[in-house]
Formats: structure tokens, C-alpha cells, sequence
């Protein structure tokens, strides 16, 4: 049952065509564990061997905002995604509102699941 909801997840996403900013290339692992973040933002209970397919970019930007939005913070769109230097820990940088230039800025636990404000 896992494996199907992993596999409905993955492709059923609905990807704007956002582009993006500055952000370093993330590789496949630091994508997967972003995968992971939005996944146990959204309540499910997966490990990092449970996320089989590697997403693009911007699907993970798309699943971050996600993620994010599920943690009670705002981020309309995800402009740049830094991977820390603490193990599975990520910097976001957010548009706040749609349409809007504020930004904010959220640290990721991706093994949690969690983002706070810095």
C-alpha cells in the first residue's frame, strides 16, 4: 500500500512551469530526501528508501513549497534550495504570496520532515 501511494504521489504532481533561480544543482540524493521532506510533511510515513523515483528540479521546488506550506509557513514558489552543511538540512528561499516579491527564508529538516524559520 505504501508503494502505491509513493507511486500515486509521484506522478500525480501538477508542475507550474516555474523557473529557477540561482540555485546550485542538487544532486539525486539531496533531491530524494527533499521528495522525502514533502512526503512526511504530508503525514506519510516513508524512509528514504521508500522514495524510488528521482524528480526533477522543479517538481522538488514544487514538493518544497509544499512541504513548506504544510509546516504553517508561507512560500507561494521556492526560488532557491541550498543544501547545508549539516547532514539532510537545507536553506529555502521562498516567494511569500503569489504574485507578491516579499521573500522568507526556512531551514529544512528533509529526514523530518520539518521546516522552521532560521
Amino acid at each position: 500500500m505504501k508503494r502505491i501511494l509513493i507511486s500515486l504521489f509521484a506522478f500525480s504532481l501538477a508542475v507550474s512551469p516555474v523557473a529557477l533561480a540561482s540555485s546550485p544543482k542538487l544532486n539525486e540524493s539531496q533531491r530524494k530526501e527533499l521528495t522525502l521532506f514533502s512526503m512526511k510533511a504530508m503525514g506519510l510515513n516513508v524512509e528514504i528508501n521508500d522514495v524510488k523515483k528521482v524528480l526533477s528540479p522543479i517538481e522538488v521546488n514544487e514538493l518544497v513549497a509544499t512541504g513548506i506550506n504544510l509546516n504553517d509557513h508561507l512560500c507561494a514558489e521556492v526560488i532557491e534550495v541550498r543544501p547545508l552543511k549539516m547532514k539532510s538540512r537545507y536553506e529555502a528561499k521562498c516567494i511569500a504570496y503569489r504574485g507578491g516579491t516579499a521573500t522568507k527564508h526556512y531551514i529544512i529538516d528533509a529526514l523530518k520532515g520539518v521546516a522552521f524559520v532560521p
